[in-house]
């Protein structure tokens, strides 16, 4: 079967090389755009799992609140299962804080002894775990939510304006990416029968023999459908590379262009499943592609396709 196979795959790249060829830099190009997609979006998605691991939450309090009434507030939010510490900064530390990192910009504020000290105590909450990232969003706003309901609380904030535009963002991305995948996968399987359909007439009267000596139709379709498969899963193998290329080309530029972003390190091309993933993709779209175009073999196809030539 093996020998069969390698040998009829041989046979269609020597007597349609153009067609061979054609698909597979098709196939390739496709590939390479969903290989794109994806690493782009791993990426987005890991920026917002760094800036995630630096999310503090804060609970800024009533000027007026009572000492049962702070300590109450200390000991629920500690009892919340996404809290690990929970630290009280008072009005004095608040005041002290920001002179020490804003007096520089605004000398006279040290010196003035009429200064009125505007901020609030506040609690600051350390977070057990990167809520922040997109996957545990609607935990950290379940919180923040929490927080909000405590008497004594005035204001949560947590860097929601900036999270929450950034995770709409790569939500947003991800759909828009899905729908030409999925757009680009359709246009891959006519490619792909197409150039199955040139092999099928070119094996024409092997097929007709094989129909008359009663071969089976696994016996008969398998060599066409592990022709697309093969042909599905090299692209996809080419674009991975290619894609590899490209980043690394890219990737310093890209780091230093989009350091805002805080990317740390090198850009990731791909997670190690979607390595795997992605040629097995290739694969089935190949197959799948191939079946199309083999599905009405061993039904004495092609010697009625002789009869209506004749």
């Amino acid at each position: 079967m093996l020998g069969d196979f390698l040998e009829g795959y041989l046979r269609s790249w020597k007597n349609h090389s153009v067609i061979q060829g054609t698909t597979l830099v098709v196939l390739t190009g496709t590939f390479f755009v969903v290989t794109l997609f994806i690493s782009i979006y791993q990426n987005l998605d890991q920026v917002l799992t760094q800036w995630g691991e630096n999310v503090e939450m804060t609970a800024f309090l009533s000027d007026d609140i009572g000492l049962e009434t702070l300590n109450e507030i200390g000991q629920k939010i500690r009892k919340s299962e996404f809290v690990r510490q929970v630290k009280y900064v008072s009005k004095d530390q608040a005041v002290e804080t920001f002179l020490s990192q804003m007096g520089s910009f605004a000398p006279d504020l040290i010196e003035d002894k009429n200064f009125s000290n505007p901020l609030p105590a506040s609690y600051e909450i350390e977070l057990t775990e990167n809520l922040g990232k997109a996957s545990s969003f609607e935990k950290l706003v379940s919180l923040a939510d929490f927080v909000k309901t405590l008497p004594g609380v005035d204001e949560v904030s947590y860097g929601q304006g900036w999270i929450e535009n950034y995770s709409s963002l790569v939500s947003q991305f991800a759909k828009s990416s899905w729908a030409i995948v999925v757009i680009l996968i359709a246009g891959s399987l006519l490619i792909v029968g197409n150039s199955i359909r040139s092999s099928i007439f070119t094996r024409r009267d092997e097929i007709e023999v094989m129909e008359l000596v009663g071969a089976t139709q696994n016996r008969i379709r398998t060599p066409f459908l592990l022709e697309g498969a093969m042909l599905g899963f090299s692209s996809a193998l080419l674009a991975i590379f290619m894609c590899w290329i490209f980043i690394l080309w890219q990737s310093k530029l890209i780091v230093s262009e989009l350091a805002f972003l805080g990317l740390r390190g090198e850009i990731q091309v791909l997670s190690v499943s979607m390595f795997f993933l992605i040629p097995l993709l290739g694969a089935m779209v190949g197959a799948g592609g191939a079946y199309v175009c083999v599905r009405r073999i061993s039904t004495g196809w092609a010697a009625a396709e002789r009869l209506e030539q004749w």
